[in-house]
C-alpha cells in the first residue's frame, strides 16, 4: 500500500491514469461485416450489380467469421477478406498513433496484406480503393 501512496504523491499515478484513458479514446472499433457490405454496395454500382449478393453468400458461408470463406476465389470473398484486414490495420494504426492512417499508407498496407501488387488486377485495385474509402469514412475521417 505504501508504494501506491508514494506513486500518488509523486504524480505518477495521475499521469498513468491519463495515459490509460487517452489510449482508450484512441481505440477505433470497426465492424468488418458492415465495411464489407458497404463496400459491396458501392462496388455493385460501379462493377457488378451481383457483388453485394456474392458478399452476403460469402458472409453466410463464413457464419460471421469474417475472412473465412469456402470459396476464396470470388471477388466477393476478396471484398470480405479486404474489409477484415483493413479493419485490423486501421485499429492497430489508431491504437499506436491516436490518429487515422492516410489514404496512401492504408492502401499500400492493405495491398501488402492481401498480396496484391498495384496494377496487377484492375478489379482488385478498385476493391482496395473502395474498401479504404469506406474504412476511413467509418473511422470518422469524413
Amino acid at each position: 500500500m505504501g508504494e501506491h501512496a508514494n506513486l500518488a504523491k509523486s504524480g505518477w499515478l495521475p499521469m498513468l491514469m491519463a495515459v490509460f484513458h487517452q489510449s482508450e479514446e484512441r481505440s477505433v472499433v470497426l465492424d468488418p461485416v458492415t465495411v464489407a457490405r458497404s463496400s459491396a454496395q458501392e462496388l455493385g454500382a460501379e462493377m457488378d450489380p451481383g457483388l453485394p449478393g456474392c458478399v452476403e453468400r460469402t458472409l453466410g458461408r463464413s457464419r460471421g467469421a469474417v475472412g473465412v470463406s469456402a470459396d476464396g476465389n470470388t471477388l466477393g470473398a476478396f471484398v470480405v477478406a479486404a474489409a477484415d484486414a483493413g479493419c485490423r490495420l486501421v485499429a492497430a494504426f489508431a491504437a499506436r498513433t491516436g490518429e487515422r492512417p492516410a489514404v496512401p499508407f492504408l492502401k499500400r498496407q492493405l495491398q501488402r496484406e492481401m498480396g496484391i501488387d498495384e496494377g496487377m488486377s484492375p478489379d482488385h485495385d478498385t476493391v482496395i480503393d473502395t474498401v479504404v474509402e469506406v474504412l476511413l469514412r467509418s473511422a470518422g475521417s469524413g
